[in-house]
């Protein structure tokens, strides 16, 4: 049984989306911390409903805050402000430069 229904605050998701759930071995973690897109390659739902299911797990951890305030990590590195690095294609493939406030690695071979 999927550990979404130990949630306080949330409206339980159909039995189809918690079988889907349970069939990828995905728990609460996975879909606070995996892209929606590979949520739904993996179970096979629909990006909305996996988007909705996201949304509706955030919502019900975050009791104090509004709704219209809850972000998805993805919306939340929009966000960002970027320190260039001086090189294009370095801040291209960093998807912008290094974000500011944030801990980045960089490595590479020696």
């Amino acid at each position: 049984m999927s550990d979404l229904i130990l949630l306080p605050n949330i409206a339980i998701p159909s039995s189809r989306v918690l079988q889907a759930l349970e069939k990828a071995g995905l728990c609460t973690i996975d879909l606070l911390t995996l892209d929606v897109f590979e949520i739904h390659r993996r179970t096979q739902l629909s990006v909305i409903d996996v988007q909705n299911l996201v949304r509706d797990v955030i919502f019900a951890l975050t009791d104090t805050v509004e709704r219209e305030q809850a972000k998805t990590a993805e919306e939340r590195y929009h966000e960002f402000e970027f320190l260039t690095t001086g090189d294009q294609t370095i801040n291209e493939l960093l998807g912008g430069g290094i974000p500011i406030g944030t801990l980045s690695e960089i490595t590479g071979e020696r």
